[in-house]
């Protein structure tokens, strides 16, 4: 009883609020991601050096240049899928983290030039659109740093169940107590679900608790916002459109979540997001305070945040 218990919480710790979180489930595909739907077709031009990416101004850092990047999704290269949306989204790091989806209902689907000239990936809450990606040995970050961070938006608004409530952004966990991992959350507070619309970071909602939540409220714009999670030492810092919105320190939980795949815009457990993502990026290991900003600048160059 306990456990079921502990597992409602971690699930409803996303109420609008950006949490760094561990994955609760297994959604069992055993399907490489790199063979799904091979019959689909390619949607994006695949330039050929990824340095093409990024903003126009030369010399700018790119997520390419992060020692560590475990994986990068980004809407401009790597689509793969039908007229019934997106089969896959190939991963640009180098480590073949490949988001996603299998079921036909449940793909997403692109938006042309879905912000400041560049596409975005579309999510509705109605037909329970989500992405995973497998875990591997380059998901298992342990106690070491890490960062996550996302440009995404969403409209879902904190009504309904917690699993309704709560907005999965990126979520990989450990299905038990601990619910130790990695994990962003939106419409989420961690003792109060369904009741905020604020972000929250959480690695470990066990005893001890070791999360962050944002002291502002409101996300759930329809505005896109640059959500960012890093780990650094025992440090844990939530930060917001490149500001530092909310910060804890404690215990370094070890957060690999071994057999528990990453699922972004809902998953198993529900928590499906109404809205728009426009990029992800992921890094296992050391990011120094100047790469946290560069990579901030390359967000608000490339979008116009």
């Amino acid at each position: 009883m306990k456990q079921k218990y502990f597992e409602k919480i971690v699930l409803t710790v996303a109420c609008f609020s950006l949490v760094a979180c561990s994955d609760l489930a297994r959604h069992n595909f055993g399907q490489d991601a790199a063979t799904v739907d091979a019959d689909t077709i390619d949607l994006t031009d695949q330039p050929s050096a990824l340095k093409d990416a990024g903003s126009d101004q030369p010399g700018q850092l790119l997520p390419s240049d992060l020692k560590g990047l475990s994986v990068w999704l980004d809407p401009q290269r790597g689509l793969t899928g039908s007229t019934d949306g997106i089969s896959l989204w190939a991963d640009q790091s180098g480590k073949a983290n490949h988001a996603y989806q299998t079921i036909p209902g449940s793909k997403p689907t692109v938006h042309k030039k879905g912000l400041n000239g560049h596409d975005t990936l579309m999510f509705t809450f109605e037909n329970n659109t989500y992405l995973t990606i497998d875990d591997a040995d380059s998901m298992h970050w342990g106690t070491d740093d890490y960062l996550v961070a996302e440009v995404v938006q969403y409209i879902n608004l904190p009504v309904g169940g917690d699993n309704d409530t709560v907005v999965a952004l990126w979520v990989k966990q450990r299905l038990d107590v601990s619910a130790a991992g990695v994990a962003l959350f939106g419409n989420s507070i961690a003792d109060k679900p369904s009741t905020s619309k604020i972000l929250t970071a959480v690695h470990q909602l066990g005893d001890p608790l070791a999360y962050v939540e944002t002291t502002n409220k409101g996300y759930n714009d329809g505005r896109f916002h640059l959500v960012l999670v890093h780990r650094h030492g025992s440090t844990l810092e939530l930060r917001v459109d490149g500001v530092a919105n909310a910060v804890t320190t404690g215990p370094v939980t070890d957060v690999s979540a071994p057999q528990r795949n990453v699922f972004i815009g809902g998953g198993p457990y529900r928590e499906y997001m109404q809205g728009e993502v426009a990029e992800v990026v992921a890094v296992h290991g050391k990011v120094s305070a100047m790469e946290v900003d560069q990579l901030e600048q390359y967000f608000r160059t490339k979008f116009g945040l």
